[in-house]
């Protein structure tokens, strides 16, 4: 029975001192009483208890029953501000009650139980005051320790003052009763102790007290590392961003002022306030608004970092303005092995707040129903849950406010080994490993490059998602860059989903045998990064791209119209350090050219397809101009000599780039049905005009109306349909 009222006696100081935010506790945890933090049992009862520095808050309760084994007792360095009745422990030898806010009505029965009491030091006794008074009022300072002998002393802003009551009372008739009262008490019944009161903070309403407060607000608020004028070592008067009016502060203007830190209760004192910009900081912390100041219209901290916890007393005060506030949190990006256990989270202040966490990733962007707390726990990381996490939170009392979190990124790696396969089924390592990031729409990204080595390409910590897998030998003379499975072109490679880790095999692609003919075709390629404010970026020459062409190989007999078949793999060449390509030696036949920019497709519309020799183009050179836009792969035949001499002599398209006007000029057009038209790279036609037959001749097309950009020049033939006798790129800049 007495390990049972032992046991019930300790969970009432529990449940009276605070027990849920102990520093130590396992009370409740259900763990047996010789296993409880600070008990000290002997023969199964509860003879020592020490809870020092626990984080005791409150009156120590009285004990009516158990704990009468109970021999020493341990509650120094805590926050006990009063104890009850003790004369029930009957066995206490020793008792430790130092360091909290005990006043000598407490420890006087303490000490007459157990003479060998400690009971020094004591921290600062009863609750601040601060009151605003003004002048002609009188005020009663009142700093009343309980105890049965003691002697009071006082000091007014650390200075000793000859009074020497529990109170008196001050006539306020100018600013100089302006300060801070502290009482020190001494008991002949306790000796050796001396305990000190919190602060009576008696403000004076006057411009002086403005003034004392403003700068308090200035040390608050870090305004030496500020834009703010020097207040220090200014009179209130030349203040900048302060406005005085019959001799009161009732403006303060700090907006985009560079302040950090917490606007401190000493704006309360401002009697006269009227208005305050605060906006546009890194401030943190704002004291309790409501009721104190009674002229006030308009304070405002928007664009701040205060969270619900500032905000939730000062709801209520019409003039403050909270709306939007900064990013909370800290923006991260970290990438971690698949499978690891993670945790992102951001702390929020606030007793009623409501959290909505959105995750961005390669499947989608959306609400996580989920999670409805300030953090993310993530038990194993894996491709669904990896990403970029953002938080909401709101709060019920604190309405017309949501704080967003900064992005915090945590992305998932896995290790990928890639086995590439020669001809005779042996390794392959004499290149680089690509992987290639698909993203739809977009042009995929090389996220990581490997050198061949030992069996095969090993991709280390690359983040989860869908690759293209390539590897590009260090020559051509015996295999293509080649795709996973095995394929030279991006568009007909299998995509690999890494989840895990993983590993895979792939086959080199063989290089086209050797050509004979007599034929060539040759071209550039460049990027086409866009438009930037209205002007042409500078264009880049892209080098290594694959270009290839594909000859026609039918698959029934010759001759026949509309004759079936398959384009098969003729030559490849990559593009030089001037993204100039060739292609030498072609045989008759007909063909069909493609260039390889994984993730940015050929445009449809620009497939070229040529005959060359008999029915095509005769000793003749085919050259082929490319441009890779955001939208594809944009392919022009910009010179078929033999084909577009039976019209124009000397043709010349200038200035390009062009501005206001293009000109065209030619000495020579024989036919009265060629048109000029101008086509954005979308396939629209800007504008259309008729050229002029006959020698010498020009013409000026207008574009000083259109949007900069690339724009397609064709010269078409409108007795022959559509069929183009050349074309040019033209660049207008404005």
């Amino acid at each position: 029975p007495g390990t049972a009222l032992d046991s019930a006696a300790l969970l009432t100081l529990y449940d009276s001192l605070g027990g849920a935010t102990w520093t130590s506790t396992n009370w409740k945890s259900g763990a047996n009483l010789q296993d409880w933090s600070g008990v000290t049992l002997t023969n199964d009862r509860v003879t020592g208890l020490d809870l020092s520095s626990n984080n005791l808050v409150g009156k120590f309760p009285t004990i009516s029953s158990g704990l009468d084994l109970l021999a020493d007792l341990n509650v120094s360095s805590n926050e006990l501000n009063a104890i009850g009745d003790l004369s029930n422990l009957t066995s206490l030898a020793t008792i430790d009650i130092s360091d909290n806010r005990l006043q000598f009505g407490s420890i006087e029965p303490v000490v007459a139980q157990v003479p060998a009491t400690v009971y020094g030091p004591q921290k600062a006794v009863l609750s601040r005051i601060r009151v605003l008074e003004e002048i002609g009022n009188v005020y009663t300072v009142d700093r009343t320790v309980t105890g049965s002998a003691n002697a009071y002393s006082w000091t007014k802003n650390g200075t000793s003052i000859a009074e020497t009551g529990a109170s008196f009372d001050i006539t306020i008739s100018n600013f100089s009763a302006d300060g801070n009262y502290v009482a020190s008490v001494t008991s002949t019944a306790i000796p050796g102790l001396t305990l000190t009161t919190t602060p009576v903070e008696l403000r004076v309403s006057s411009l002086e007290r403005d003034s004392v407060s403003l700068i308090a607000i200035y040390d608050s608020l870090n305004g030496s590392s500020s834009t703010v004028s020097d207040w220090k070592s200014l009179p209130i008067d030349q203040w900048s961003e302060v406005t005085i009016t019959n001799s009161r502060v009732t403006n303060i203007d700090l907006t985009s002022q560079g302040l950090s830190g917490s606007i401190p209760s000493d704006i309360l004192d401002i009697r006269s306030l009227v208005t305050a910009d605060f906006s546009d900081n890194d401030i943190v912390g704002l004291t309790d608004l409501s009721g104190s100041l009674p002229n006030l219209t308009s304070f405002d901290v928007t664009g701040n970092k205060l969270t619900f916890e500032d905000l939730e007393a000062n709801a209520g005060v019409a003039a403050l303005d909270y709306s939007t506030q900064q990013l909370i949190g800290v923006a991260s990006s970290e990438v971690v092995p698949v499978g690891t256990a993670y945790t992102l989270g951001v702390i929020v202040g606030g007793t009623s707040n409501t959290y909505e966490w959105t995750l961005a990733n390669d499947l989608d962007t959306a609400v996580v129903s989920s999670l409805t707390t300030s953090e993310v726990v993530i038990d194993s990381l894996s491709y669904e849950t990896m990403g970029t996490y953002t938080l909401q939170v709101t709060s019920s009392l604190v309405p017309g406010l949501t704080l967003e979190s900064e992005e915090m990124q945590v992305l998932a790696s896995a290790d990928l080994e890639f086995k590439a396969l020669d001809l005779g089924n042996e390794p392959f390592v004499a290149g680089d490993g690509y992987a290639i990031k698909v993203v739809i729409g977009e042009e995929f990204d090389t996220i990581q490059t490997v050198r061949g080595a030992g069996n095969g390409f090993a991709f280390n910590d690359l983040i989860l998602g869908d690759y293209l897998i390539a590897v590009s030998p260090d020559n051509l003379l015996e295999f293509l860059p080649t795709y996973f499975e095995s394929t030279d072109l991006w568009t007909e490679a299998d995509t690999l989903e890494l989840r895990i880790d993983l590993s895979d095999t792939l086959r080199m692609a063989r290089i086209p045998g050797v050509t004979t003919g007599p034929n060539a075709i040759s071209g550039d390629v460049t990027r086409d990064d866009g438009e930037s404010e209205g002007r042409i970026n500078a264009r880049r020459k892209v080098k290594r791209a694959g270009c290839s062409v594909r000859r026609f190989v039918p698959k029934g007999r010759t001759g026949q119209d509309d004759e079936e078949g398959t384009y098969e793999l003729y030559a490849y060449v990559q593009s030089d350090d001037e993204g100039r390509f060739e292609f030498k030696d072609l045989e008759d036949g007909t063909y069909r050219f493609n260039i390889e920019y994984p993730g940015i497709p050929m445009d449809p519309d620009s497939y070229v397809e040529f005959t060359l020799g008999e029915g095509g183009l005769e000793d003749e050179v085919l050259i082929l101009e490319v441009t890779i836009t955001d939208d594809g792969i944009v392919v022009e035949k910009i010179e078929r000599l033999g084909f577009y001499r039976k019209y124009f002599k000397d043709l010349n398209v200038y200035p390009n780039p062009a501005d206001s006007y293009v000109k065209i000029t030619y000495s020579k057009l024989m036919s009265e049905t060629v048109k000029v038209r101008l086509i954005d790279l979308e396939g629209n036609v800007v504008s259309e005009q008729l050229i002029e037959k006959g020698y010498d001749k020009e013409l000026q097309l207008d574009v000083s109306g259109i949007s900069g950009g690339i724009y397609l020049l064709n010269f078409i033939d409108t007795s022959e349909g559509s069929d183009k006798i050349t074309s040019f790129k033209v660049y207008v800049k404005h």
